[in-house]
């Protein structure tokens, strides 16, 4: 886990630089095109250009360097959030590893465990030992799809250790809770987003709302 962390955290600032320096090269090479074949150029209050006709016999360059600046611009900008959905997902599996071996050093968690399985599943397992890795990988999926801090209390509470003092504490919550963002609202602010960052006293612009 830690491996994988340290890969992303060294690669991806010069991955990152490199992206940025294509997307450059690509408007560069689209605005050399236009204004050297295009004309009826119309520009806006600010001196943006709006819009233009391209020459006969260069619409198709154009098209290709046009594609070629959308996506490139896209995935620069899409990069950081990439970076930030993915360092989760790492921790989520190393979460999952971690709960597995949990169970397997304090079995007597699973006492409390109130899932229910029936009699005819109960032989197609075909032993106990398989019936209870069944109910510890249901219980652990359960889990995973609770939040990270719902995570994090329970593993406090059942292996007596404050997780949530952490020096980092802060920070993750608010990593997570921006993760999901990136992934379920396209990165917009959400109301439970700025409540669980007043709970905790997370600093956050102050600027930021809903939407």
């Amino acid at each position: 886990f830690i491996r994988q962390m340290s890969s992303r955290k060294r690669v991806l600032p010069t991955f990152a630089h490199a992206c940025r320096t294509i997307t450059d090269r690509t408007e560069k090479d689209l605005n050399k095109l236009i204004d050297t074949h295009a004309k009826d150029k119309t520009f806006n209050d600010q001196g943006r250009l709006e819009s233009y006709v391209v020459e006969d016999g260069f619409t198709k360059r154009h098209a290709i360097l046009q594609r070629a600046f959308d996506d490139f611009a896209i995935f620069s900008e899409s990069l950081p959030k990439m970076a930030v959905v993915s360092v989760v997902s790492l921790f989520d599996a190393f979460l999952s590893r971690t709960l597995k071996n949990v169970y397997k050093a304090k079995p007597d968690i699973l006492n409390s465990c109130t899932r229910q399985i029936s009699f005819t599943e109960l032989i197609e397992f075909g032993s106990i030992e398989n019936a209870r890795e069944f109910i510890i990988d249901k219980e652990i999926e359960t889990l995973l799809r609770d939040s990270h801090i719902s995570q994090f209390e329970w593993l406090s509470k059942r292996l007596d250790v404050k997780l949530t003092t952490l020096p980092s504490w802060k920070d993750f919550v608010e990593l997570t809770e921006r993760r999901n963002l990136l992934v379920h609202a396209d990165g917009r602010a959400s109301i439970h987003y700025i409540e669980t960052c007043k709970k905790y006293d997370i600093k956050i612009d102050q600027a930021i709302a809903p939407g």
